[in-house]
């Protein structure tokens, strides 16, 4: 009717203003909620009306929804993660054969691969697995390997060297450092690193993953625990010793388990920091273990 108007009056019609988020067309409707769905997309995630894309990480790209930025705090799911952590440093002080340490890491992750069978056989088990862990268990971990199976791959990896200090120093620092930084990080976590973690949180990983490091090797030094009655016959047949003196972490000096316990944690965090394209429960653990043998290494031959 403009248009039809304008013509018998002899006038020639107004363009139509155009919106910045137009897509060229410039009818009477063209206006900011003519925005193309890209450019819509892109001003929700930046967040300041800005039309530049989105930046993807490398772990978007990859799949990895293993960020501290991405995952929902879940504190059951972190009082999980610590007590089975705690429960594998329990075990490396309880049994002291270091020839058993890859059995007890091919059982742990053999257990794991089980409930990832469960998850594909069909959707009812995957229903009854995800169901029995949904109060521990992330929405995305029922289409991918939970962290819980990483966290096992992670103790075979340790198991391979048949070293306690290794094994006990990885698992405690996974345990609760990587609990401790998401809660720390998520609250007080100010200066940030890549894939959402922070200084903040990466200290407190390396101070608390730090400190059970130390006291499980404090332990150790003085003949570990103490294996409970209903174990010595087991233990017998296993051929398990009673002392753990012939392992590598009976007689480690105070400086040894304090450099150990450090560089464990310090490890530990730096594995998680860069650990953007795969679960970190894979190579934390290795990470600070390794390292914490290593270290123990370098001082001997210094001192």
């Amino acid at each position: 009717m403009v248009t039809r108007r304008a013509a018998l009056s002899g006038k020639a019609p107004a363009p139509a203003p155009l919106s910045s988020g137009s897509n060229g067309g410039g009818g009477p409707g063209a206006s900011l909620s003519s925005k193309s769905p890209d450019s819509r997309r892109s001003n929700s995630a930046g967040g300041n009306g800005s039309s530049l894309p989105a930046v993807r990480s490398a772990g978007d790209l990859a799949g990895n929804t293993h960020t501290s930025s991405k995952r929902p705090e879940n504190l059951s799911r972190s009082v999980f993660h610590a007590t089975w952590g705690c429960v594998v440093v329990s075990v490396c002080l309880t049994f002291h054969n270091a020839a058993h340490l890859f059995a007890w890491g091919a059982a742990a992750l053999t257990l794991a691969l089980a409930f990832e069978m469960l998850k594909i056989v069909s959707p009812k088990t995957k229903d009854v697995v995800m169901t029995l862990f949904k109060p521990v268990a992330h929405e995305w971990e029922s289409k991918r390997f939970t962290s819980a199976t990483w966290f096992a791959a992670g103790l075979l990896c340790m198991s391979v060297s048949r070293s306690h200090l290794v094994c006990t120093v990885g698992a405690a620092v996974c345990a609760v450092g990587d609990p401790a930084a998401g809660f720390f990080g998520r609250r007080f976590g100010k200066t940030r690193l890549r894939a959402g973690r922070s200084v903040e949180g990466s200290l407190a990983f390396v101070i608390f993953g730090g400190m059970l490091a130390f006291v499980a090797l404090t332990v150790a030094s003085r003949g570990g625990l103490e294996q409970p009655q209903y174990f010595r016959t087991l233990t017998g047949w296993l051929e398990q010793p009673r002392s753990n003196e012939n392992t590598d972490m009976a007689k480690l000096a105070l400086l040894e388990r304090a450099v150990a316990s450090l560089v464990g944690g310090i490890c530990g965090a730096l594995a998680e920091i860069v650990s953007t394209s795969i679960d970190d429960n894979l190579t934390v653990g290795p990470a600070a273990g390794y390292g914490a043998a290593a270290a123990v290494a370098v001082l001997r031959r210094m001192l």
